[in-house]
């Protein structure tokens, strides 16, 4: 659980309960940090838990996964995901027609229900790799030894996994200013784009990306035989678990959830798997472009997962540039892309399963990336920074509502 306390009293108010009626028995865990929540999220196992409920944002979920998919193959529950972020993007794109809304009570009852009711997809998440560029701290050694350290580049390696993808560029950087200007309530966004458009317009950034070519799910990426070994020891494991004490026979204990299944092994799907020939390879293509949107998408399919890149907004200048970000508020909260079908730059974007970026303009001072809302800052030296992105085609179990079943138009 993330440290917010008005995300915790939303949570506690308008889900716990909804657990406790279920007879699930529910532990809270804190954590003061990134790094004690990705701990935390290793060390969790069947004999902890059933499954794991996040409270937070992109960015709570994203260390979460991190956590565990550092120190293991995946998650071994299912994990359930409270929208308590500014924006939500992961599981927004996951359930558009559910978290479209904005401080709902009911998507946070939903998302409750959807553990309840054991209401799960399959998700593909993201691996990000960044490697950023770390200045020697001076020394008291002679010339020649200060020559050969400069000459020995350090990099700092951030690798993150997440649902949601990577941003760049001037429209992410207003998306995060927006949420200081709350006091702007409904008319914030608006605001924002107003205002960082005459005070804050930096221009453009320009990147130079490689990348292999996409493939949709094959017996080569998805390691169908890996998956399988992971799930039998799943299986084993939740067998192993069955032998309870027998106080808990005698007495009874909380709301297993799965409990109804556990004699039942998982199906596999029976469909063949095909080798895509291309599937790994790289493209011929070098993409070099420019812009002020950057956007690198996680597109899961029932299959597997792929990287959708979009750049865009090329030439724009200030006034254009706001006029874009007023459309995107008036579709809608949930509108994070540009609805000008000319705004992106068709020869620029692909879809990928890997690809590795370089960025070899940025604005002064401007040098962060976003990756699951969270800002990277890829230092002054940005242009030896290199971004690796994969998509894993690693699958884990998430708690999904299907829809949202009180319709207010019809009360």
């Amino acid at each position: 659980m993330a440290n917010e306390r008005k995300v915790y009293d939303k949570f506690k108010t308008n889900v716990l309960p909804l657990f406790n009626l279920a007879g699930i028995k529910v532990t809270i865990i804190h954590t003061k940090d990134a790094d004690e929540m990705e701990a935390v999220a290793s060390a969790l196992d069947h004999e902890e838990a059933d499954c794991l409920y996040v409270v937070g944002g992109d960015g709570t979920l994203s260390r979460v996964l991190t956590g565990i998919y550092k120190n293991k193959d995946g998650p071994l529950f299912p994990i359930g995901h409270f929208p308590g972020g500014n924006d939500n993007k992961g599981i927004l794109s996951l359930r558009r027609n559910v978290f479209k809304s904005h401080d709902d009570v009911r998507l946070y009852c939903e998302s409750g229900m959807a553990v309840i009711e054991e209401t799960v997809a399959p998700v593909f998440p993201i691996k990000c790799e960044i490697s950023i560029p770390v200045k020697n701290e001076p020394t008291t050694d002679d010339n020649e030894h200060k020559e050969d350290k400069e000459n020995e580049e350090k990099f700092e390696v951030k690798t993150l996994y997440s649902v949601s993808g990577v941003n760049g560029g001037w429209f992410p950087m207003v998306e995060e200013h927006k949420q200081k200007l709350w006091y702007f309530f409904g008319t914030k966004r608006y605001f924002t784009y107003l205002w960082d458009g005459l005070k804050r317009f930096p221009g453009e950034i320009e990147v130079n990306v490689t990348h292999t070519k996409f493939c949709p799910g094959c017996k080569r990426c998805l390691q169908d035989v890996v998956v399988a070994k992971i799930e039998k020891k799943k299986f084993e494991r939740e067998q192993n678990n069955r032998s309870v004490s027998w106080w808990r026979n005698l007495f009874g204990s909380g709301r297993k959830l799965g409990g109804e299944n556990q004699n039942i092994p998982k199906s596999f799907s029976k469909e063949p798997l095909v080798v895509n020939e291309e599937c790994g390879l790289p493209s011929d293509e070098c993409i070099v472009s420019s812009g002020i949107d950057l956007i690198i998408e996680n597109e899961i399919g029932s299959k597997g997962n792929g990287l959708n890149f979009l750049i865009g907004g090329s030439g724009y200048n200030r006034f254009e540039a706001i006029k874009d970000g007023w459309n995107r508020t008036s579709t809608g909260d949930d509108c994070f892309k540009s609805v000008n079908e000319k705004f992106y730059n068709e020869k620029a974007s692909f879809k990928a399963n890997t690809l590795e970026m370089t960025l070899t303009k940025m604005p002064n001072k401007w040098t962060q990336i976003w990756v699951a809302g969270e800002k990277i800052d890829l230092t002054e030296d940005f242009k030896k920074a290199l971004v690796k992105i994969e998509a894993t085609k690693q699958k884990f179990d998430m708690y999904l509502p299907k829809n949202i079943r009180l319709d207010l138009s019809q009360l």
